[in-house]
């Protein structure tokens, strides 16, 4: 009787462990396809962005720049991005761009030419040793 009655429980606390394990392996697909919808929903949603973002930057008034040839920098292309959006503008060449490109191109370059002048006056200085 004792035995019988063991073995009723085995079973049953087999019975309930493959219902908690059916359980849990069902919360967990759920969850997956839960976690593929909501990349699938922000990754819709970050093309449609972009898509806005290229229609701004379609939309903007566009200017031709000439980018100089660097010797710092022997890239044929000068590397710009706005909002995530980039652009490889040709050395030497002129080129048509929106103007917000244009601007934060002059702004970077403007900064690399003032650094540039302060790494020349630093090695220019004398060294006073005391």
């Amino acid at each position: 009787m004792i035995e019988q009655n063991e073995q009723e429980l085995t079973a049953e606390q087999q019975l309930a462990a493959k219902k908690a394990a059916d359980k849990a392996a069902k919360a967990a697909a759920k969850a997956a396809e839960q976690g593929a919808k909501t990349e699938a929903n922000l990754e819709a949603e970050i093309r449609k962005q972009e898509k806005s973002l290229r229609q701004q930057l379609d939309e903007m008034p566009k200017v031709t720049i000439e980018i100089p040839i660097d010797e710092n920098n022997p890239d044929d292309v000068a590397v710009v991005g706005w909002n995530g959006i980039i652009y490889s503008i040709p050395r030497g060449i002129e080129f048509e761009v929106p103007v917000v490109i244009r601007d934060i191109w002059k702004e970077s370059h403007e900064k690399t030419k003032a650094v540039n002048k302060r790494i020349r006056e630093s090695i220019n200085k004398e060294i006073v040793i005391m």
